[in-house]
């Protein structure tokens, strides 16, 4: 179906002109290297005489590929015969039989199983007397056998435009010359329209990777209108991929939670198709840049928290969770034992540094004054090793072990031995009943 704007041609039948008519058969029973022309060609002509023209210009039987069908072309003198009431006797030649009896008589042999039925009647004056007017644009639809040749113009000029046709379609065109004593044709000559932009642009299919990425697929246009020599990507309008073979492709670097809209353009050497847009949005990620609440004591017993949700959402937020934890003031002895060092010998808590505490992830351990990942990390003795296999802490070092009855003594591990024990940085023997004091031992309790 196409829209075009054309020209509207009122035809008045001149009397004493010829007229072209063409009637279509659909033909049953027929066999290929059965069919004889001329027995089809005499008998039309006989029964055109006996309807009522007295002279036949031209009449031919041309039978399709497949021979279902069979179309008879003649031209008439309008001044022996009115056109349209010599189509109806024609349609009611094959209604009746008429046709098929004669063809019959002519070729018992070949027509004796055949069936034959009007399938269209069509006609065309070559000389006419015309009015021409301007129309409005009209959507006409074209129905039949595309391969079929068609009437592009009639008329006395020997130049014309012919529209409405498709975009890189091969063509092929022959002119008939018509008078009352006969036609006469040319050769068939062959041209291609030129390219257009590609039509009929699928949407693409888009899937969300993940919060910031998108695959998006697309298919070859349903008219591509020549040879499609590329395709492009748009996002929001801005084109964010080109190519000029590959279906599909991925686009990174997009904002979480967002919806946007996906274009596919397909594109000849005339210009560029586009799809209808499809709209995705991206995964959700988690939230960012939450501000610390603000308290504000009630009672005793109770204290009003309020916050604000966060600057960038990234996602449809479920609900909040408000953590707490206690704080103890830390006594001048527990001040003294875990910083010793600063404490100078004194027991004065004016003279010693504040407590200290670290804060860590859920999923991390404190070692130290340090986080760790215990899945990946050992902490020994307030010192952080990368985890290894057949490793075990001595003291703050990390080492191989080579049995995990080793004992760790003197910063390495040693064979465990029955009736020894670490004194000092030696492993040396030792009753159930020795004790070791400043690397030496000696029995006692």
């Amino acid at each position: 179906t196409t829209t075009t704007t054309t020209t509207t041609t009122t035809t008045t039948t001149t009397p004493g002109v010829p007229a072209a008519a063409t009637q279509t058969l659909t033909v049953a029973g027929l066999r290929a290297q059965e069919l004889q022309q001329h027995t089809v060609d005499a008998v039309v002509a006989g029964i055109m005489q006996e309807i009522g023209v007295a002279s036949l210009a031209d009449s031919t039987a041309k039978p399709n590929e497949a021979l279902s069908t069979i179309t008879v072309e003649y031209v008439v003198d309008t001044t022996k015969a009115a056109l349209p009431p010599l189509l109806k006797r024609m349609s009611a030649m094959v209604l009746s039989g008429t046709l098929l009896a004669r063809l019959q008589q002519g070729a018992p042999s070949v027509f004796r199983d055949v069936t034959i039925t009007e399938k269209e009647v069509a006609r065309e004056y070559f000389a006419q007397r015309t009015t021409t007017t301007t129309a409005e644009p009209t959507t006409t639809t074209e129905t039949g056998d595309p391969f079929k040749p068609r009437l592009a113009y009639a008329g006395q000029d020997q130049t014309v435009v012919v529209d409405g046709l498709k975009p890189h379609t091969s063509y092929d065109f022959q002119v008939k010359a018509i008078n009352v004593a006969g036609t006469v044709s040319s050769e068939w000559v062959s041209i291609q329209t030129s390219q257009a932009q590609p039509a009929g642009v699928p949407a693409p299919v888009v899937t969300p990777l993940n919060s910031s990425a998108l695959h998006i697929t697309y298919s070859e246009p349903q008219r591509p209108n020549g040879i499609v020599v590329g395709y492009r990507v748009q996002v929001d309008g801005e084109e964010v991929f080109s190519s000029d073979l590959a279906m599909s492709t991925a686009i990174g670097g997009l904002s979480p939670h967002t919806t946007y809209e996906v274009t596919i353009l397909a594109c000849t050497n005339s210009g560029c198709g586009a799809s209808e847009p499809v709209e995705v949005r991206t995964g959700e990620a988690a939230p960012l840049a939450v501000l610390p609440p603000q308290l504000r004591p009630l009672s005793s017993a109770s204290v009003a928290a309020a916050w604000q949700q966060p600057v960038t959402l990234n996602g449809r937020l479920q609900l909040y969770k408000l953590w707490m934890r206690q704080k103890f003031s830390c006594t001048a002895e527990e001040l003294k034992a875990e910083n010793a060092p600063a404490s100078q010998g004194t027991d004065s808590a004016a003279s010693l540094p504040s407590c200290f505490y670290v804060s860590c992830p859920v999923s991390e351990s404190a070692c130290g004054l340090s986080c760790f990942d215990p899945e990946k990390q050992v902490c020994c003795d307030g010192t952080i090793h990368t985890r290894g296999a057949g490793k075990a802490c001595c003291g703050s070092r990390y080492l191989e072990q080579s049995a995990q009855t080793d004992v760790c003594c003197g910063g390495a591990f040693v064979p465990a031995q029955t009736g020894h024990g670490c004194c000092g940085k030696e492993y040396v023997p030792m009753a159930s009943d020795d004790t070791c004091c400043d690397g030496v031992v000696g029995t006692g309790n």
